[in-house]
């Protein structure tokens, strides 16, 4: 049994081949035609994709031909559904974060970084718990993701930080809070497919264990945003994520952010929208139940009664 790919056969005969343009990728002078040639010799081998391509193709994501680093993403995408996520990651991951990392961004195509986002979804789905090393070095880059002009990154951004939330619900709110800073500006923007995704985004990251005390940095701007000028928008924020946050939030965080809650959903009471108002209603007499059994668990409810029958 052969231990790796690169000592078979195949493989060598591949690469003597191909010598040129490997070296030439080794050199950091990359080659379309050597990334075109990738894609139609296909080695469906788990270890050549983590001793050779991957390591030469994530270089790659740094060229300055913007084509070349659009058939590297490609690739590692492809070879990523097909093969899975492994070892690899801890070079890929921070790889693709440091593209996007800072700003200006260092990767200048709108439509290449869009497609590092999708990539980042495939990798994420493939094993999530190969982010967990890096997991400060992907909250930091969608911080700055989200800042990004182009409209269809900001959604992706906020699909991404959603599905990151969602997967990694017990580990990702601690490094939350520069996201949800950069994600609230674009509960501003023109466009409501923005807005709308961004209140989807955040309903999953407010409420991944440690983000929630980070909702006092969205709060000015969601007083807003529950009378946002689009009907869909705030349908979106009363029917999916007030209600979301109302049924998953710890109830320390509940209790803290009792009254804004109630702010909300008494606002939601005189909507100009009948479906707003009934689940404004509906959501507003479940949460006061709830929160009675909740603090009778704690036997907070129980206290408070007996301060009211004293006081009498």
């Amino acid at each position: 049994m052969v231990e790796s790919i690169s000592a078979t056969e195949t493989y060598q005969e591949f690469e003597k081949r191909n010598a040129r343009f490997l070296n030439m990728i080794q050199d950091n002078v990359k080659s379309t035609s050597f990334l075109n040639l990738i894609r139609i010799e296909t080695f469906e081998d788990r270890v050549l994709m983590e001793e050779k391509l991957v390591k030469r193709l994530v270089i790659v994501l740094e060229d300055q031909i913007e084509k070349n680093r659009e058939i590297s993403i490609d690739i590692i995408q492809t070879m990523t559904e097909k093969l899975g996520l492994r070892e690899e990651s801890q070079i890929l991951l921070p790889g693709i974060a440091a593209r996007m990392n800072s700003i200006p961004y260092p990767e200048t195509s709108e439509e290449t970084r869009v497609l590092l986002i999708d990539l980042l979804t495939v990798c994420l789905k493939s094993d999530k718990y190969q982010f967990l090393p890096k997991l400060g070095e992907i909250c930091s880059m969608l911080s700055k993701a989200a800042l990004d002009p182009n409209p269809d990154m900001k959604v992706k951004a906020a699909q991404f930080a959603g599905l990151l939330s969602r997967q990694l619900i017990e580990k990702v709110g601690g490094y939350m809070k520069a996201n949800i800073i950069s994600m609230v500006k674009n509960l501003q923007h023109q466009h409501s497919k923005v807005r709308k995704a961004t209140l989807l985004g955040l309903k999953d990251v407010i409420v991944s264990r440690g983000a929630e005390p980070f909702l006092d940095d969205a709060i000015v701007q969601l007083k807003f945003s529950m009378n946002d000028r689009s009907q869909d928008v705030r349908l979106t924020f009363y029917n999916e994520v007030l209600q979301h946050w109302l049924n998953s939030m710890e109830i320390n965080s509940l209790k803290q952010y009792d009254a804004t809650f109630v702010l909300f959903l008494l606002n939601g009471i005189t909507d100009e929208y009948a479906e707003i108002q009934n689940k404004s209603i509906q959501l507003l007499e479940e949460h006061g139940k709830n929160m009675r059994e909740a603090l009778i668990q704690l036997g907070e409810e129980d206290q408070k009664m007996s301060d009211v029958e004293q006081s009498q």
